[in-house]
């Protein structure tokens, strides 16, 4: 299966274990991250919180904690450009996330780390 992040099979690994532990990090601290469609929904993106020392985004809505998570993967660990939005990490919305992104032909090559619309 293609890969939207050019990333090798090895790296992808490397990257979804990221994404999954931002996402579970959040969860963790659900308590205290609150839900917002303001400027402040990229908290996390824009105050650099990184899932790998504990910090997540204190304010976010869907999409902007979905591209939170996957920037931990992509850009933190791998220093990649904005793949998700075409943003460059500072915009968007699930719109801008389909444009993006690639069609799953089949269920059983979603992964967890992964981000399905």
């Amino acid at each position: 299966m293609p890969s939207a992040s050019g990333l090798s099979r090895d790296q992808r690994i490397r990257c979804r274990d990221r994404v999954v532990q931002a996402a579970r990090l959040t969860l963790a601290n659900k308590d205290h991250t609150h839900y917002t469609e303001g400027p402040l929904r990229w908290d996390g993106i824009k105050n650099r919180r990184n899932a790998e020392i504990g910090r997540f985004p204190e304010y976010s809505d869907c999409s902007s904690f979905a591209t939170w998570c996957l920037w931990n993967g992509l850009v933190l660990r791998f220093g990649l450009g904005d793949i998700v939005n075409g943003a460059g990490w500072t915009a968007g919305y699930t719109g801008t996330m389909l444009e993006h992104g690639l069609p799953v032909r089949y269920p059983s090559n979603v992964l967890p780390g992964d981000c399905v619309i």
